[in-house]
């Protein structure tokens, strides 16, 4: 089962009325002493007061509401579920029960109930500004792109300063490629807040997608200047600095990252490749399985593991790894192009080997080994036609791809010709 991570933007709407009665512990006085509790943080007490206010009223909706939020905050997400449903029931109109019901589930790790509650809510308050922001993280697990870049996108629309739909936003952007976008979103959110330290590391994994590795350290600095201890900054200034090609001061990184938060799975998987680099293959073995131990859906450590099955000429354990990948991430385009890559060469089945470099394409059209790959597979096929067409492209657009590839494509295309 995947297991998803939602960056909640969670309102708890606590319900505090005074009205005070002047005899007795009531259900409202109860109510009141548990407000209190709240207020100065002591959930497990508030708790307490809101159970024996429900003893007395078991339809004080104020008090379900907030003895869900207690749950809620206190990470026990199954209490906090029952009692929003309770609260449903005698309140079926209240937009912002069915929201809480949602965030609950994500809790579960329940996306799709999570989906249903958030439609719920926003089908009787159209502008909820936390359904939209939940639902866009909700399908962006599951990688629905388009619908999470709308409901980010009517998130902003309903509140122009939300800094988390920004970021998240401004993620996607980058992962689309579309980085003038993205560099924007992440900025704006910095103007919002200049002590945003995720905002800072966003841009940083931005700037090593744009191959600026130097500027990537500098906004990763940044994030840790506010935050010290932010292992995901960390781990991230290493693979910075694996990309300057400093790989004993990106495993010192990673170190970092890993004493801080020991379940980090990416800082495993980003050890691991530089093991397999330097040709100490069983040890990063190790920290590809150490990484899915920790995670089991990291996409990376699946492909790599996949990569280092296939560098080794272990086909069939590198097949499946690259599917698992594919399977968690429908969009790794390094994982068609490298499925393409067996299914031409080692297979003599260029048909699928065609599909998997289109699927690569789809992804990321100017992605310059699959449109390669493309090429040569069309000229396996006997297609030498479309083979030239495809190389002409590349040449022509050579602005967009890797000066290695285009070079290698000139070449390819002076033999066909």
């Amino acid at each position: 089962m995947i297991k998803y991570s939602f960056p909640f933007f969670v309102v708890l709407s606590f319900v505090f009325m005074i009205n005070a009665p002047a005899f007795g512990q009531t259900a409202e006085d109860y109510h009141q002493q548990g407000n209190m509790a709240v207020e100065a943080e002591n959930y497990a007490d508030a708790i307490d007061y809101y159970q024996q206010a429900l003893e007395l009223d078991s339809e004080h909706t104020g008090a379900l509401n907030n003895l869900g939020n207690c749950f809620f905050i206190l990470h026990d997400y199954s209490s906090a579920r029952d009692i929003y449903q309770d609260l449903i029931e005698l309140a079926p109109e209240d937009a912002m029960a069915h929201a809480n019901l949602g965030n609950a589930y994500l809790g579960l790790n329940q996306p799709e109930e999570a989906k249903e509650s958030y439609q719920q809510a926003l089908e009787l308050d159209s502008e909820l500004v936390m359904a939209h922001y939940n639902m866009g993280n909700v399908y962006n697990a599951m990688g629905r792109v388009d619908d999470a870049v709308e409901k980010f996108e009517k998130t902003l629309e309903l509140e122009p300063d939300h800094e988390r739909a920004m970021i998240q936003l401004g993620s996607i952007k980058r992962d689309l490629g579309e980085f003038d976008e993205a560099a924007d979103l992440l900025d704006s959110a910095l103007e919002i807040d200049p002590n945003n330290f995720s905002a800072y590391n966003e841009r940083g994994l931005l700037e090593l997608r744009r191959d600026n590795p130097q500027a990537a350290i500098d906004y990763l600095e940044q994030s840790l200047d506010i935050n010290p201890e932010y292992a995901l900054a960390l781990n991230n200034l290493g693979l910075a600095h694996y990309h300057m090609g400093d790989h004993d001061t990106a495993l010192d990184y990673y170190q970092q990252a890993l004493d801080i938060d020991p379940d980090l799975s990416s800082a495993y998987s980003d050890k691991g490749m530089i093991h397999m680099e330097r040709n100490n293959f069983q040890e990063a073995l190790v920290a590809f399985q150490t990484a899915l131990e920790k995670n089991p859906e990291n996409v990376e450590a699946h492909y790599n593991i996949g990569l280092l099955h296939d560098n080794q000429g272990n086909i069939e354990e590198a097949k499946q790894s690259y599917m698992n990948a594919l399977q968690l991430n429908p969009r790794h385009k390094r994982a068609h192009n490298n499925l393409g890559l067996i299914f031409l060469e080692v297979e003599d089945n260029p048909d699928a080997a065609l599909a998997r470099f289109r699927d690569a394409l789809k992804v990321d059209d100017y992605f310059s080994e699959a449109r390669y790959n493309l090429a040569y597979a069309h000229h396996v096929r006997g297609e030498t036609t479309e083979a030239i067409e495809i190389l002409e492209q590349m040449i022509d657009e050579s602005e967009l791809h890797s000066p290695g590839m285009v070079q290698q494509a000139q070449e390819t295309l002076n033999v066909l010709q």
